[in-house]
């Protein structure tokens, strides 16, 4: 089978060029970063000839103020500054090392952890949900390629899948409807996951994705939301606060005491995924301009309860006792 595939392709076939076109293509995104992605790996050759002939000092500065290279993204520029941490490290200098690999940690959360770690960086205010919306769909030569995303990302969203990926999916379902997102759990500081709304409200979210549907919401796993609400007051003043546990029910334990908190029960999730799957669908399937693509979009979200400002009131449901 795997051979007669090849063929198809080698000669031409035409039931699979079209369904190459209409089903394979789709999957191929086209970012306005491509054209840096060579100068980044020239970047890094350069610093590596440097690092190798001796002059360290150099290599680092390379990486460090890369040439050419003004507009790079977080993630990108935690990996260079990781590698010239490397460096540094290979010269002797363990100083200069922990302070560059600070830097990059800043950056990018998903590098090495340093042995201090660097201040946290609020995220920044999400912009108008439309429009974050509708930016994300340039990204894609074939609209139908974003759904494609989308549905790759909620894959994840469920009882079976590791915290791991449920965390990290929850994270980019949020950003795919408009919305801010990060994990930020620092040693139990910190929520698992936390969304931003253009509404100035942080929804503070420990996932319980894993747990038995028989249990209810206990009282030391409110204690973590309370404990996550304080350092979310400290990190965004100016921020209204909603506790949020990821739980296979809204039922919690006298000990609780979990009234003014929520659950995201599986139910209500894929409620929210179904909107957003509609909302989605209508904007691929559209012959829209870019620019009209985010006209209609913010028409969606006038009748649609993905709206921001109507996430919590549709999908979060309030702890009760049991």
């Amino acid at each position: 089978d795997m051979a007669s595939t090849i063929l198809k392709s080698f000669d031409r076939d035409s039931d699979w060029v079209e369904y190459h076109a209409e089903t394979l293509a789709e999957t191929v995104k086209q970012e306005a970063s491509d054209s840096h992605r060579f100068d980044v790996a020239a970047t890094e050759r350069k610093a590596f000839d440097l690092w190798y002939a001796g002059y360290h000092e150099k290599a680092i500065d390379r990486l460090r103020n890369p040439n050419g290279l003004t507009s790079l993204d977080p993630q990108t520029r935690g990996w260079l500054l990781q590698f010239a941490s490397y460096i540094a490290y290979d010269w002797g200098n363990s100083e200069l090392a922990d302070k560059l690999q600070r830097e990059a940690y800043a950056e990018n959360r998903n590098l090495l952890r340093p042995k201090t770690l660097p201040p946290y960086r609020p995220l920044p205010k999400p912009s108008k949900q439309a429009a974050a919306i509708a930016s994300q769909f340039r990204g894609y030569h074939l609209r139908r390629g974003f759904l494609k995303h989308f549905e790759e990302v909620v894959s994840y969203l469920h009882a079976k899948a590791t915290a791991n990926q449920f965390e990290q999916s929850l994270v980019e379902f949020a950003q795919l409807i408009g919305l801010s997102s990060e994990r930020c759990d620092n040693h139990g500081v910190g929520p698992d996951v936390l969304w931003l709304l253009p509404q100035l409200v942080g929804v503070i979210i420990e996932a319980k994705s894993r747990k038995d549907g028989k249990n209810s919401f206990t009282k030391e796993e409110h204690g973590q939301l309370l404990v996550a609400e304080q350092w979310f007051k400290k990190e965004y003043p100016g921020y209204k606060a909603v506790r949020v546990s990821v739980h296979p029910s809204n039922i919690a334990t006298e000990a609780a005491i979990a009234s003014g908190s929520y659950a995201l029960t599986y139910e209500k999730l894929n409620a929210m995924i179904a909107d957003a799957r509609t909302l989605f669908r209508k904007l691929s399937e559209s012959q829209l301009t870019d620019i009209e693509v985010e006209a209609e979009c913010t028409r969606l979200l006038e009748v649609s309860s993905i709206r921001a400002d109507r996430l919590l009131e549709h999908y979060m449901v309030p702890f009760i006792q049991r």
